[in-house]
């Protein structure tokens, strides 16, 4: 007993074939591309962290603004490492271990320590930022 879907469908195989191969070939490159635009011109969204910072203590929103304080701690680190070459970088070592704190917290529901941690965090991140762009 043969079914429909025991036939052989060589068009719908060709068809997802193809779709696979532009997903794997040209996604990459347009994606690459995009990245490459955006790093030019990275927005932290200084008044974005602040406000979620400030209003309500939820998962949702922590999850928010610790995935912009690591992109905040990573371009820290990369203007560290082009300013002060193979110097270690305390800021940042102290900023993460803080993040980490603030994830601890945060898996235990006790999101008042977990915003103060990422807070203290933000501010020591941002002030080196600052520092590192502008100069002592």
């Amino acid at each position: 007993m043969k079914t429909r879907l025991s036939k052989p469908n060589f068009p719908v195989y060709l068809l997802a074939f193809s779709m696979a191969l532009m997903i794997c070939v040209v996604g990459p490159l347009a994606l690459g591309e995009s990245v490459a635009q955006s790093a030019k011109s990275v927005s932290f969204g200084d008044d974005t962290i602040k406000t979620l910072l400030a209003g309500k203590k939820s998962i949702y929103n922590y999850n928010r603004v610790s995935g912009m304080m690591s992109s905040m701690l990573r371009a820290q680190r990369e203007l560290f490492k082009k300013r002060n070459g193979d110097k270690v970088n305390e800021i940042s070592k102290n900023a993460e271990d803080m993040m980490n704190s603030a994830s601890m917290h945060a898996s235990t529901n006790n999101f008042d320590n977990s915003y103060k941690e990422l807070e203290t965090a933000y501010k020591i991140i941002a002030a080196s930022l600052k520092e590192l762009e502008y100069g002592k």
